[in-house]
């Protein structure tokens, strides 16, 4: 097995006053995190994450768009610990401050993982600080928008520093399994940005995803009203969604995030009680077991619409599929960024009549320091791409400038290989850790992963 983290991690910064207080210390700093206790802030984290793997141009990244990140309570327990043994003992690096090595120290929390990453800092007074000085590191951004991590876990806790209190926080990246996108949650996070202090408005933002398509509404319940949320950033079915909210007086104002998917599900966050934002300094928990119930419209299930039944459609198989073998060779460019080669070669489960040919393609590729992505255009001067040799038990395509080349050969099995080779490929550094492979063929999505290794500056998995 191997770990992964951010090179340079940003070291800790001398802060005045007490601008810290109250992010961190309704944390505790001999609490170990998990769904019942984590703070708005360290959710918060997770929002800000998935919003720049939702829409890396947005903030100027030319990295593909990943799915989000869940909240692993497992991993926010080894975050929070990490914390508070930096606050409490005094030293900041990713090994503890008693020497285990980091991602030993890790495991004992998330056992059985294929891929760990992790960021610690000790500067920023809010969320949106930590994490774009995370962000404008390239190691620890790598960690963020990696592919081929899934889970995500948070802590924070205060120490004593020469000038004041000092935040230290912690952001844990893991894999486990690789999950499949229509199993994500609609709403991986939510937080209101702050929750507490004097200020009347408030920023309220979720993260929304649907592997099939935009939402029918995103919103907010907060108190006894509904506040419809816009789309920040991302796609309608991946992004982020976010209102400012006016709140008067003072009090603790239950909220709860809510969408309704395409098919009229219903979803919130927080699954259970009430985020409760503190309004005019008031002096509020960071949950409530009591939630808003109001209805703001949207059905729980889809409205049956009367229709004449569909005629059956020919499928190539199952939706989601599993590679049976896998090799995958990444070279980066020697002098040349943008001169590197990708080589694929995997061989596919058992699928009745398999037909690529004028089918779209695309092939996907996370690995620890990035990730990789192409998508084949089903049709080449009028006709199909993929050319079908005499035999029916091969097809070959050669597509664009870079002369990238694309086969299926089918074996006497009858189980089909897929090859693919391209160069003029940007890849960057590449570092070892898990690799995942997405294919799709059409309506077809086929999954598989491997450990990978550097060999003569290649990154190879198997």
């Amino acid at each position: 097995m191997r770990g992964y983290m951010g090179r340079g991690a940003i070291r800790p910064v001398r802060l005045l006053g007490s601008a810290l207080l109250c992010l961190t210390m309704c944390v505790g700093a001999t609490r170990t995190a998990g769904a019942t206790d984590t703070t708005n802030e360290e959710f918060a984290l997770l929002v800000l994450a998935n919003e720049a793997r939702s829409a890396p141009a947005a903030f100027g990244f030319d990295r593909p768009v990943v799915p989000p990140l869940t909240w692993s309570d497992d991993l926010a327990r080894a975050a929070r610990a990490h914390s508070t043994d930096m606050a409490e003992n005094g030293c900041y690096q990713h090994d503890s401050c008693g020497g285990q090595t980091w991602w030993r120290r890790i495991q004992t929390y998330y056992p059985s993982w294929t891929g760990l990453a992790e960021n610690i800092i000790a500067v920023g007074d809010t969320p949106e600080q930590l994490h774009d000085g995370w962000m404008a590191s390239s190691g620890h951004r790598a960690n963020i928008l990696a592919g081929g991590l899934f889970e995500f876990g948070a802590g924070m806790a205060v120490g004593a520093g020469n000038f004041g209190p000092i935040a230290f926080a912690t952001e844990d990246f893991g894999t486990r399994a690789l999950p499949s996108l229509r199993s994500l949650p609609a709403l991986p996070a939510g937080a209101v940005f702050p929750r507490t202090g004097q200020a009347a408005q408030r920023q309220l933002a979720v993260n929304f995803y649907d592997y099939d398509g935009p939402p029918l509404a995103v919103r907010a319940l907060v108190g006894g009203s509904c506040v419809d949320l816009d789309l920040r950033t991302g796609s309608a079915a991946h992004g982020t969604y976010s209102a400012t909210r006016s709140f008067a007086g003072q009090g603790c104002v239950p909220l709860v995030f809510e969408a309704v998917k395409g098919n009229g599900t219903r979803h919130r966050f927080p699954k259970t009680g009430a985020i409760l934002v503190a309004t005019g300094g008031a002096d509020c928990q960071q949950r409530s077991d009591v939630a808003p119930e109001q209805d703001c419209g949207g059905p729980d299930t889809p409205a049956p619409t009367p229709r004449p039944s569909p005629a059956p459609t020919p499928t190539d198989g199952p939706r989601e599929a599993a590679l049976r073998k896998l090799r995958v060779v990444l070279l980066p460019g020697a002098r040349n960024a943008s001169k590197g080669q990708v080589t694929i070669v995997a061989t596919l489960p058992q699928i009745p009549g398999f037909d690529p040919s004028g089918a779209p393609i695309r092939l996907s590729v996370g690995f620890a320091s990035g990730d990789w992505s192409r998508a084949l255009p089903d049709s080449c001067d009028g006709g199909p791409c993929l050319e079908r040799s005499k035999k029916g038990n091969v097809y070959r395509a050669q597509y664009g400038s870079n002369r990238a080349r694309l086969s299926f050969t089918r074996d006497q099995k009858g189980l089909w290989t897929l090859r693919y080779w391209s160069r003029g490929e940007t890849l960057g550094r590449l570092a070892p850790g898990p690799v995942t492979i997405r294919i799709e063929v059409g309506d077809l999505e086929i999954k598989g992963a491997g450990d990978g290794e550097i060999e003569q500056n290649k990154l190879i998995a198997e």
